[in-house]
Parts: structure tokens; C-alpha cells; sequence
């Protein structure tokens, strides 16, 4: 039957790479302008001293938490707005979407009143410097109507990149950062005749940006020929067997998100336990990997609305082969970008004026990295484009989970504290992880149990 199958036009792993690309690359596109913003906020207001950075990037861990909480539930519902979307059923589709935008926009209020009304009390919670939550109060205050915007923005994100139009948000995000960009220039700076405003500016600037890209979503969802538009309408159409199918699958995606992040928080203390030097190491080589998995975390998103449709439709055999693919792909991706990176190592680290014993561990970090690099892009294009994308999310959660408690951060612990051996072996031993991970992610596929059609 397979064999039949992929002697089929459609199944055809050309056809495949080309229909995954053409959500992969503006996804990945859309990951990399984001990354930029972070950068260029950081440039600019690092200019004003460090005090002023400090409150901002404290500040800033709000935002995350609000972005944490977004992730979980717009990517749980994206499973099924992805299979209804497969099915044809845009009653379905709005149905789900406008469950997820009340729901991102009630934890956004309550992140909003925390920043709007007690801005010292959360950033007391973070740093005891009076002048750092006094700089970072004043930012928070005026920047919390960007909380509101970010959770329309990215349901109606989630929405359009679920119904395989990918490209839209990425337009509207290139927008929304040149504006922010450009706004930080004439704000924080007192540009064109604008008083300077410090990081008051970045927050308006920031606010302002957000606001923008919130308007040109929602003017291009409501106005598209397919109705898929989330109102209040639909939801009076939301019954108790209704929400508890969308409880049973989102629920579990929100405590990954949250589970995960706090584990990785543990990770990098293990690091600074160590040592200033590797601290400083590590943070090096993690924003190389954030740049890094741009593409695999864009691969992830074109195989998840992908899968998601082909299973809508009822295809199990097709998404069978298209899982398959996925993970030809994500190797391949990964085995090439790690070789890039291996080769580049060297000259990567030569960029950072730090010590010498802190650029030997970047770059030994960097070559751990590398070699793990296809068994890492497969496992995440398997977790989140095929297991997750297909409702398969129970699985998902304790395997997520259970990896970085049961395994990671144990060993972590055990050969930086009781064997005490430099932060570079601490982070390949944590890297070389990922090779095991990757076994049971192919017995799982193998298994078939991963397979949900939810429509």
C-alpha cells in the first residue's frame, strides 16, 4: 500500500519540500524579523546605560510570560483549526478561533493590569536594585497596551498560518518592526523634534508598533474570501462536550510550554553555578542557537499545517508518508546547517570580546551543537510538526517534560556538580541527549498511535 501511495503525484517528496516550504521559509522568515527586533531594542536602549538595559530586559521577562502563555494555547488550537481547515469546515475553524482569542485575550488583560497598575511589585519580584525597578516601572506602565495587541496578533498569526497563509503575518511583522525600529530612533533619542523619552519611548514606540500590526491582521482576516473570521457569534455555538475536546488537547500543550521553560530556567542556573565564564559562555552560544533554529523551528510550523490538513481529510496513509518526509527533511536541514556552523565555529567566536578560556568553551559549545544538530531538527519537526500537530499532545507533554527533568537536568547536575567537569562537557552531555530523544520519537511514529483526526 505504501508503495502504491508514493508512486502518487501528490506524495512525491519533491511536491512535499515544495508545499513545505511555501509555509517553512515565511514562518522562518517571520522568526528571524522578530529575532532582529530584539536585537536592535537592545542596541538602542543599551546606549542609554546600563540601568536603563537592565529594566528593559527585566521588564521583558513579563512580555515572555505573556508570549509563554500565547504559544500554549494558540498552538493548541492550531491542531485543530489545521485538520477543520483540511476538512473544509470554516463554521469549525471560527469556532475554534474565536475560543482561542477570548482565551489569549483574558490572560492578556490580566498580564496588562499587573504591568498598567503594580509595575514595581512585578519587577520587585525579579531585582532588588531600587534604581533598576524604579527605570524598569516607568517601562512597564506605558507598555502594557502592547499585551493586548501581541494576543490578538498572534491568535490571528496562529489562524492565517494554520489555514496556509503564512506569508501575511511575516508582511505584518516586517512592518510592525520597521515602525518599532524607526520609532525608537525618534522616541527614546528626541529625534525630528520629539522630546527624549528614554525607555518611556522604547515602551511608546513598542506600543505603537504592535498596535499597527494588530490593525493590518485583523483588516486582511476579515476582509479574505474564506470565512474564518473569529466573533462572538461563535461562540455561543461552544457546548460542554465542545470544550472539554479542547480542553483535553490544549491543556497539555500549555503545561509543556510551562514545564519546559521552567526547566530550561534550572539548565542555566546549573551553568552559573559553575562559574561567571560559563554563564557568559553559554549565553553566547544560546543566541547563536536561536538564530540557528529559525529554520527548523519554520520547518516544524509547514509540517504541522501540513499534517494537520492531510488528516483532516482523512488521509492517514498520506500523512503517514508526509511524517516520513518531514523527518528526511529535518535531518537533512539539520546536517547541513550543522556542518555550516562546525566550520564556522572559529570565526563565530573571533566576533566576542571575551577571555580566551570563554571562547574555547563557545567554540568546543558550538561543535557539540553541531554534531547533535540532525538528531535535534528531527526530533523537533517529529514533536511539533507530526505528534503535536496531529492531537497526539498527552504523549507530547510527558515526553517533553520528562526529558528535561528526568534526564537533562540530572545530568546536567551530575557532571557539573558531582563530577565537576567544565561547562562545555556539562552542555554536550545535555546536547548528546538528543540522539536518544530521536529513538523514542521514531518508535512513537512507528507505533501509529499518534494519529488523531479531531474533526
Amino acid at each position: 500500500m505504501i508503495e502504491y501511495i508514493l508512486t502518487m503525484p501528490e506524495t512525491t517528496l519533491r511536491v512535499f519540500v515544495k508545499n513545505l516550504l511555501v509555509i517553512a521559509v515565511p514562518v522562518a522568515l517571520h522568526n528571524l524579523i522578530m529575532s532582529s527586533l530584539n536585537f536592535f531594542d537592545t542596541l538602542m536602549v543599551g546606549q542609554l546605560g546600563e540601568i536603563p538595559l537592565a529594566s528593559v530586559a527585566l521588564a521583558n521577562q513579563v512580555y515572555f510570560l505573556n508570549i509563554l502563555y500565547l504559544v500554549g494555547v494558540n498552538s493548541g488550537t492550531g491542531i485543530f483549526i489545521s485538520q477543520h481547515w483540511g476538512s473544509k469546515d470554516s463554521a469549525g475553524i471560527r469556532r475554534f478561533a474565536s475560543i482561542a482569542l477570548l482565551l489569549s485575550l483574558a490572560g492578556a488583560i490580566l498580564f496588562f493590569i499587573a504591568a498598567a497598575w503594580v509595575p514595581r511589585f512585578v519587577l520587585g519580584l525579579f531585582s532588588k536594585d531600587p534604581a533598576v525597578v524604579e527605570v524598569g516601572a516607568g517601562y512597564l506602565r506605558y507598555v502594557a497596551p502592547a499585551y493586548l495587541f501581541t494576543a490578538v496578533s498572534f491568535c490571528l498569526t496562529s489562524l492565517l498560518r494554520s489555514t496556509e497563509s503564512a506569508l501575511v503575518p511575516t508582511i505584518s511583522s516586517s512592518i510592525g518592526v520597521a515602525v518599532n525600529i524607526a520609532l525608537n530612533w525618534v522616541l527614546i533619542f528626541g529625534r525630528l523634534g520629539f522630546p527624549e523619552l528614554g525607555v518611556v519611548g522604547a515602551a511608546l514606540a513598542t506600543v505603537c508598533a504592535r498596535g499597527l500590526e494588530c490593525v493590518i491582521l485583523l483588516f486582511i482576516v476579515t476582509t479574505r474570501k474564506h470565512d474564518i473570521a473569529p466573533s462572538v457569534r461563535d461562540l455561543r455555538l461552544v457546548d460542554r462536550l465542545f470544550l472539554q475536546k479542547y480542553i483535553r488537547v490544549v491543556s497539555p500543550v500549555i503545561a509543556n510550554e510551562v514545564c519546559w521553560s521552567v526547566g530550561m530556567v534550572v539548565i542555566q542556573v546549573i551553568y552559573a553555578r559553575i562559574g561567571t565564564a560559563a554563564a557568559a559562555a553559554v549565553g553566547i552560544v544560546n543566541s547563536i542557537e536561536r538564530m540557528s533554529h529559525v529554520l527548523s523551528m519554520g520547518l516544524a510550523a509547514g509540517g504541522a499545517v501540513l499534517m494537520g490538513k492531510t488528516i483532516g481529510e482523512g488521509r492517514r496513509n498520506i500523512a503517514e508518508v508526509y511524517a516520513r518526509y518531514l523527518g528526511w527533511v529535518a535531518g537533512g536541514t539539520g546536517l547541513v546547517v550543522g556542518a555550516f556552523l562546525g566550520l564556522l565555529s572559529v570565526w563565530i567566536t573571533s566576533f566576542y570580546s571575551v577571555s580566551p578560556a570563554v571562547k574555547h568553551s563557545v567554540w568546543m559549545m558550538l561543535i557539540a551543537y553541531a554534531v547533535t544538530m540532525p538528531f535535534l531538527v528531527a526530533s523537533i519537526c517529529y514533536f511539533m510538526g507530526v505528534f503535536r500537530a496531529s492531537g497526539d499532545t498527552g504523549f507530547c507533554f510527558w515526553f517533553d517534560v520528562g526529558a528535561i527533568w528526568l534526564f537533562q537536568i540530572p545530568v546536567g547536575m551530575f557532571v557539573g556538580f558531582v563530577l565537576k567537569l567544565p561547562a562545555e562537557f556539562v552542555y554536550a552531555a545535555i546536547m548528546c541527549l538528543e540522539i536518544p530523544k530521536l529513538g523514542i520519537l521514531l518508535w512513537r511514529l512507528k507505533s501509529g498511535r499518534w494519529y488523531n483526526n479531531l474533526t
